[in-house]
């Protein structure tokens, strides 16, 4: 666990109990909820017989670690697919098993939130089976003893373990509970590490384990499950709150139980896109189907692949080549100021921006991806989704390092994360003499240095530091003319090898409070990285959502969409309104609201929502005190949400905006140029240094 995260209790096993519980409207010892009995308006995928259905009389458990977390205590959506479970068509062959946990309160008058609760599906609703003492769900211990509960109350032929709650990619986990956490930095979560250890104390082969939350579909999480799994479920990108379509597939197993964890895993994939289509957020929507016996290939491609990475980095040309074209990779989460970074990229998109860089291996890792995920679903604004993501860090810190030192044992990798912090030498990767030492063959321990990881692979390098070259630049204005706009040109004169992107940010002076109040970034620009020139011709206008000026920041730019994120309060919660501008069509597009990683203890909350008629949103601002450097948020205007509600560019309003360039370098550093004063009238736009 991430030592930021190391916080919960031990579970405490109580007496067995076996208690009915019966269904019945009316407060609970939660402050009121509702009934489990379902009354939602979706109606269920209806999922085609499968074509092979095996042996029928085949038996599963499925266990589900279910969370609430503050997906529940705030909105009540364990709840809703809970309904939706107790309204499947289960069989006789299926025993389902719910463990409960995580939540302040449940919105339903059957959870208690002061324990652990352990329950079976049946009858069209729940029965509470066993009652343990509070324990925190982000502890490797509380899986284990409901997964060796589950299998030895419960056996079966076939084990299916699916995670419930938000998620947050390789370095974070799943499950962030929230009665064991305190604010973002002291979160509670079960992390890759504490997964595997779960899994191997319980000692299980589960023929499909499914992770029904955000960002968990990558390929550090399915190297932890492959000695104890055949398949694995997951999502690349955010999840909607409203979750896999329980009704669906709990019914198809029911009804094909002679199935395996893959066409299991299809049928997954298919009504949870069902139900995003029905709730218009289809186009973000990623779900995946992995063969984890298929995952050596793919790993030691990586691995491959990985020793080629890590050998550019004393050529300062292929080395900014790829940094820039890791930049253009697919990327998951949001990764923005305001949203928080998962550093989670498609493995897929990965290799194929950066393959002329590093041809040797790349396509190997395309061809064993493609053999590993045997089913593959995403909506037109994930079309790079390949099924699998990486941990890339878009800027990466020695914590992060360490976090990930933890999980992973690819040693090259590992050489080129510690290259891109800067802490290569420090680390005690230069410390090592592998001149006898061939690229393969060399295996000892490397926890001297403090990473329980071997150093088999690793290479002498002599790569490049950010103390290996100066960026230095020149900016000026240009006059506007009848053809164009005023405009500013930055020329980088001196390190210009060594930038990997150059953004703009926009923003004006507030007198009243002595703060400097951020507009957002861009990347609108005429760009030549070869020769270090960069120019804008800025004309006034800005983004605009329901006619209101808006703060926003790029997260991802491909050939198809440039996508924002726009941070706000959705009726008093704190949320990022992402809103993509498509090249084709040539106009803006809503994509949805979800939460920002701040609020769920660094894991992405399971929120995406389209913005619903009579929504509050109240845009946000980040703003910097001029005097004191002291960062806040300051509230904007506030709208009422509707159908015609329009983005679009506007012009701003008179006043004295301020425009610089922001220079980022191969190891994510960013540096602000100096500011061009920009006086904008109805009439023309004053720029001066």
């Amino acid at each position: 666990m991430l030592a930021m995260l190391w916080n919960g209790a031990k579970l405490i096993l109580m007496g067995l109990l076996s208690v009915a519980v019966l269904f019945f409207f009316g407060g609970s010892e939660d402050n009121g909820g509702q009934s489990l009995h379902h009354s939602g308006s979706y109606e269920p995928a209806q999922l085609s017989a499968p074509a092979d259905t095996g042996n029928g009389d085949k038996s599963w458990t499925v266990m589900m670690y279910l969370c609430g977390s503050d997906l529940e205590s705030e909105n009540g959506l364990a709840t809703d697919n809970l309904k939706e479970l107790c309204a499947a068509n289960l069989g006789g062959r299926i025993n389902y098993l719910i463990e409960t946990g995580g939540a302040k309160r449940w919105n339903n008058n059957v959870v208690d939130s002061q324990h652990l609760n352990r329950y079976i599906v049946e009858n069209g609703g729940i029965t509470l089976k066993q009652q343990l003492a509070s324990a925190s769900m982000g502890e490797a211990s509380t899986l284990s003893d409901f997964l060796k509960w589950g299998k030895s109350t419960y056996p079966a032929d076939n084990y299916m373990l699916v995670f419930w709650d938000h998620g947050g990619g390789t370095l974070t986990g799943v499950c962030y509970d929230e009665r064991y956490s305190h604010g973002s930095s002291d979160a509670d979560t079960l992390t890759l590490p504490e997964i595997r250890a779960a899994l191997k104390e319980a000692n299980t082969q589960f023929e499909a384990v499914g992770f029904d939350t955000c960002l968990m579909s990558t390929l550090e999480t399915a190297e932890v499950l492959k000695p104890y799994a055949k398949f694995m479920v997951g999502s690349e990108e955010t999840e909607p709150g409203y979750g896999w379509d329980y009704n669906s597939w709990t019914s198809y197993l029911s009804a094909y139980p002679g199935i395996d964890g893959g066409t299991l895993g299809k049928a997954i994939c298919d009504s949870f896109y069902a139900k995003c289509k029905y709730w218009w957020v289809e186009d973000m929507a990623t779900l995946s189907v992995t063969d984890l016996s298929k995952l050596d290939n793919l790993s030691q491609a990586f691995r491959n692949v990985s020793g080629e990475i890590v050998s550019i980095t004393g050529d300062l040309n292929r080395f900014r080549n790829f940094t820039q074209g890791a930049e253009r990779a697919e990327s998951y989460g949001g990764n923005s100021r305001w949203d928080g970074y998962t550093d989670m990229v498609d493995l897929g998109d990965l290799m194929g921006q950066t393959e002329h860089v590093i041809p040797e291996y790349s396509d190997d890792v395309l061809a064993a991806l493609k053999d590993a995920v045997i089913y593959n679903i995403h909506g037109s604004d994930r079309a790079n989704a390949n099924g699998l993501s990486v941990f890339y860090p878009l800027y990466i810190d020695k914590r992060i390092y360490n976090a990930y030192a933890e999980i992973s044992d690819n040693t090259a990798y590992l050489q080129y994360l510690a290259i891109m912090n800067g802490s290569y030498s420090s680390s005690g990767w230069g410390n090592i003499d592998l001149s006898n030492y061939g690229w393969q063959g060399l295996s000892s321990n490397w926890s001297n240095y403090g990473y329980g990881t071997s150093i088999a692979n690793a290479r002498s390098l002599n790569p490049i530091t950010e103390k290996d070259y100066d960026i230095t630049y020149t900016l000026e204005t240009t006059p506007g003319s009848k053809k164009e706009d005023p405009g500013i040109r930055l020329d980088i004169q001196k390190g210009k090898k060594a930038v990997k992107t150059v953004r703009y940010s926009l923003g004006y002076k507030d007198d009243a409070t002595g703060y400097y109040v951020y507009l957002g970034t861009d990347n609108d620009l005429s760009a030549n990285y070869r020769k270090g020139v960069f120019k804008d011709s800025f004309n006034g206008s800005w983004m605009t959502v329901g006619g209101t000026v808006v703060s926003y920041d790029v997260i991802e730019e491909n050939k198809n969409y440039i996508l924002f994120s726009i941070p706000c309060l959705v009726n008093d919660v704190e949320s990022s309104l992402r809103i993509a501008y498509n090249y084709k069509a040539d106009q803006y597009e809503v994509k949805g609201l979800c939460d920002t990683l701040g609020e769920n203890g660094g894991v992405a909350g399971k929120s995406m929502r389209m913005p619903q008629k009579r929504d509050k949103i109240t845009f946000l601002f980040r703003a910097t005190n001029l005097n004191t450097g002291k960062d806040k948020t300051v509230k904007g205007k506030t709208i009422t949400w509707k159908d015609s509600t329009k983005v679009q560019d506007a012009f701003l309003s008179n006043g004295t905006y301020y425009y610089t360039f922001e220079i980022t370098d191969l190891f994510g550093n960013a540096e602000n140029t100096d500011s061009c004063k920009c006086i904008v009238t109805e009439d023309s736009i004053e720029m001066s240094l």
